[in-house]
């Protein structure tokens, strides 16, 4: 086995590094630290970038389990990976990078050893159909820093196309705002999954392979799904209502009205598949005790606008908005892992903010999501926020739109209305 992992090691040494787009999300140094995210949404090329940062080899050792020569490896060989490395450098690594080292039985020992030694920096990510947050937490016990990487941000996707935006000029250049408008259009209704930026000419194939990909691979090679029409009819169903409230119950009723025999124990178990392989995201009400969590709505938000129209769901203007904003906000927890993101609702048809910005108790902003302003929604969105406001004793209110900017005074509060372009490129974290 020593021999295999020296010709894998050799084998990545040769290659190289490969050309990357830099990505945002900055780890903070750690023992362990683990990248989870969905299928396909660059974590290995993120590894790369690490690995460059740090100074590659000799100090950087790096393996994909999902080599062909490393099929079948077993954890009690594990070891001869680091004897390898320094029988072919002469040396100890100071990083070691394990991508897809879940597909070995047993892992978690051999990660928690080279963490506990205190030698090594240690680095795991995988695909999400094997390795989550949730199993990173069970099996390595709480030992790891967790961070979420998503599809290319709007500034990760501007540098992708090697287009730069001087912010300085969005306001006095009709030029450079009609540019970043349509570069913000496409973005919005393409997604920001790598490959569909960097590969527009087979947009479509790369499109539904992706969700092929998720659904085979990550939920039903997983979890052995043996209901695969009742799960594509849940998840289709869910692509629908994103940016709406769901319970168990609604979701239960539209099944058996379509003629669906379930449980609500199996509706239950096929949405928490769907949120385990970071497909869809549920966001709870604010203040909603765990013993009514699952009875109360939760509000549905996916991993990239693209999947919409691969799942068949209708792109709604509003709710493309409204999904970018919350994907930008779910970003914030790689800075600081305390961040927490709610929706506020006054009784079952009161007023309602769409998202709540939390650390711990303390509310940080309240933002709302319009498509644009108009003066038969205005009076509505402006109540809202001014009541949660008052209620959660909150000062950071914003209306993210689409093109429209202002600073509205109601009463003593202040709105902020901001349009998405500049709330995504300023990156509006000033209330953390």
């Amino acid at each position: 086995m020593r021999e295999v992992f020296k010709r894998v090691l050799v084998e990545f040494e040769e290659r190289g590094l490969p050309e990357l787009v830099e990505r945002e999300l900055r780890t903070k140094p750690s023992p362990l630290t683990a990248v989870v995210g969905p299928r396909r949404a660059g974590k290995t090329y993120y590894f790369f970038q690490l690995i460059k940062d740090l100074g590659g080899l000799p100090k950087c050792l790096y393996v994909d389990f999902e080599h062909e020569l490393l099929v079948g490896v077993k954890s009690s060989e594990l070891r001869e990976l680091l004897v390898a490395f320094r029988e072919l450098y002469g040396c100890e690594p100071e990083y070691v990078f394990l991508d897809e080292v879940q597909v070995v039985e047993g892992w978690e020992r051999f990660v928690r050893r080279l963490r506990d030694s205190g030698q090594y920096r240690v680095y795991v990510t995988g695909s999400s159909s094997k390795l989550l947050a949730r199993e990173i937490a069970t099996q390595l016990r709480g030992r790891a820093i967790t961070y979420l990487l998503l599809p290319f941000s709007f500034r990760e996707y501007l540098r992708a196309l090697n287009v730069r935006v001087d912010l300085r000029l969005i306001d006095y250049s009709d030029r450079v705002r009609g540019e970043v408008l349509h570069y913000l259009s496409k973005y919005v209704s393409e997604g920001g999954f790598p490959e569909l930026v960097l590969k527009r000419e087979v947009y479509s194939e790369l499109l539904y392979s992706i969700r092929d990909g998720i659904f085979y691979r990550d939920i039903i090679d997983r979890f052995r799904v043996r209901r695969v029409n009742l799960l594509d009819y849940i998840m289709r169903l869910m692509a629908r209502s994103v940016g709406k409230e769901h319970t168990i119950t609604r979701v239960h009723n539209i099944l058996k009205s379509a003629g669906l025999k379930v449980s609500k124990a199996t509706v239950l178990e096929y949405l928490n598949m769907l949120s385990e392989v970071m497909l869809f995201f549920y966001v709870k009400q604010l203040n909603t005790p765990i013993q009514e969590a699952l009875k109360k709505p939760r509000k549905t938000y996916i991993v990239d606008n693209s999947l919409l129209k691969a799942l068949g769901a209708p792109q709604e203007p509003s709710t493309l908005l409204e999904n970018t904003v919350f994907l930008e906000l779910l970003r914030l927890k790689n800075r600081d892992l305390f961040i927490e993101v709610n929706y506020w609702k006054e009784g079952s048809g009161g007023p309602e903010v769409d998202f709540v910005i939390r650390k711990g108790s303390e509310v940080k902003a309240l933002i709302q999501v319009a498509h644009q302003l108009t003066p038969e929604n205005e009076v509505r969105e402006f109540r809202a926020l001014v009541k949660a406001s008052r209620k959660l004793n909150c000062r950071n209110l914003y209306i993210i739109t689409w093109d429209q900017e202002d600073t509205i005074k109601v009463g003593s509060r202040e709105v902020q209305v901001v349009p998405l372009c500049k709330w995504l490129l300023n990156n509006y974290v000033s209330y953390l």
